[in-house]
């Protein structure tokens, strides 16, 4: 069987750092295995209208495995949205799913991760994150000194922008799609540099965001994850608020 994979060992990594800082978090993620991702008819080239995530320049670039680091390093996330994440991960004989509210303003992160046993909260705020369960804001736990990329680590999704570092050689599919609903997508398929597995990125074109992802391990989805629509008006103020 195949070792965890890189966004496995960073995510674990995070709640191990977590669990020896807060002394309550005690759940790595659990070793993942993984099948070729199939990639949606491609259209060659960009619409005429994209959205606001994406330069006018880019109407006229072909989403390629040649082009689509060019283009991926032109998107750029929201300042301020909010949305609600379905994340499963998958191992042999079992899995588990959870589902994750996120709220983003000017940098700070919110999030509510419902899964089987309780609701966690985490607020990250610069280097400061800081730790609820419930509703219950009283007992908290705070942990100064975290890492920017924290927040997708949380969140249990893969940041996307490192398709930027890939050898474009590891790149194996990659074009621009039109969604039922009409919106666009740019869909990335790769080889993780470590591990062998599959990783496909799904990033919309109209937001910036990662709106879906998957990882497999030969032909066994091991992760999968899908974004709700994105509200991009700023979150609420109390979202940020915790009472003493």
């Amino acid at each position: 069987m195949k070792r965890i994979s890189s966004l496995t060992v960073a995510v674990i990594a995070t709640l191990v750092l977590l669990a020896g800082i807060l002394l309550f978090l005690a759940s790595p993620l659990a070793a993942r295995k993984t099948a070729e991702v199939h990639l949606p008819e491609i259209i060659d080239r960009l619409p005429e209208h994209t959205g606001a995530a994406v330069p006018r320049e880019l109407t006229l670039v072909e989403v390629t495995p040649e082009t689509v680091q060019a283009v991926v390093a032109t998107l750029n996330r929201p300042d301020s949205y909010s949305r609600t994440l379905q994340v499963f991960q998958y191992w042999e004989g079992g899995g588990r799913t959870a589902e994750i509210r996120v709220w983003t303003r000017s940098g700070a992160v919110r999030l509510s991760i419902v899964g089987a046993e309780r609701e966690t909260n985490y607020l990250l705020e610069g280097d400061t994150l800081t730790l609820w369960y419930g509703s219950d804001t009283s007992r908290r736990y705070t942990y100064r000194g975290a890492d920017a990329r924290l927040g997708d680590s949380l969140q249990r999704i893969p940041t996307y922008e490192d398709i930027l570092s890939l050898d474009p050689a590891s790149i194996r599919a990659a074009g621009c799609f039109q969604t039922e609903d009409g919106k666009w997508r740019i869909l990335v398929s790769a080889v993780d540099p470590d591990f062998g597995y599959l990783d496909s990125y799904s990033i919309s074109l109209d937001t910036g965001l990662l709106v879906g992802a998957e990882q497999w391990d030969g032909d066994t989805l091991i992760y999968q994850m899908t974004a709700g629509e994105a509200d991009l008006s700023a979150p609420a103020d109390q979202l940020f608020l915790l009472s003493s």
